[in-house]
């Protein structure tokens, strides 16, 4: 089966494998076809599998590779922890990493995680531009870490959506002076229910 689906994916710029009860033990092949210079694909969307971090880690690795060319990569609901927002934060720090999407909502991050992910959206070699964190068990205590993000001059982020957390006035207040910063090139923020905080045009 994995022999079928990698012909696929290096033929093709977009796949889809949500809802295909994976587990992590179908990563590493994954990442093989993402580090080949054979490989077309621009968005991988594993949504609603088992890949835990075990699996996310494998996938890292291919990120940080110069032949990937992965724009897009969807990870809701795969039963990850803050565990692999390190390996994540590498990759995304890599001046080879051309991920411009991020998607990590419904997963068990928690505020160690996203601290994580913060510090790799200050670094000037990240292209993330979307950044996807609904019901990921996230408190104020991650909003100070992500402000400081925001008012970095060399953050790309202009979409961050934190709905369904239980972030609280005192952590919407915080990413509030963000916003507010000259350097902040965030366009579009999702805070509580998806409520929009702020758009730009």
């Amino acid at each position: 089966m994995y022999n079928d689906c990698n012909n696929l994916m290096y033929h093709h710029v977009s796949s889809r494998l949500r809802c295909c009860k994976l587990s992590a033990g179908c990563c590493s092949a994954l990442s093989s076809v993402l580090r080949s210079n054979s490989s077309r694909l621009r968005l991988l969307d594993l949504s609603n599998n088992n890949l835990q971090d075990s699996g996310v880690e494998l996938l890292s690795t291919a990120l940080e590779d110069p032949h990937c060319k992965l724009e897009n990569l969807l990870l809701q609901c795969c039963k990850l922890s803050a565990g692999c927002c390190s390996a994540l934060s590498s990759a995304l720090r890599s001046n080879s990493s051309c991920l411009r999407l991020l998607d990590l909502s419904i997963n068990n991050l928690q505020d160690s995680g996203v601290e994580l992910l913060s510090t790799a959206l200050e670094d000037p070699h990240c292209k993330l531009e979307t950044l996807q964190l609904r019901r990921c068990f996230l408190s104020a205590g991650c909003c100070s870490a992500l402000s400081s993000a925001l008012r970095s001059n060399t953050s790309r982020l202009r979409l961050l959506d934190l709905s369904f957390n239980n972030l609280q006035d005192s952590g919407v207040k915080l990413l509030s002076t963000a916003l507010e910063d000259p350097h902040c090139k965030l366009e579009n923020l999702l805070t509580y229910k998806g409520d929009l905080v702020k758009m730009k045009k």
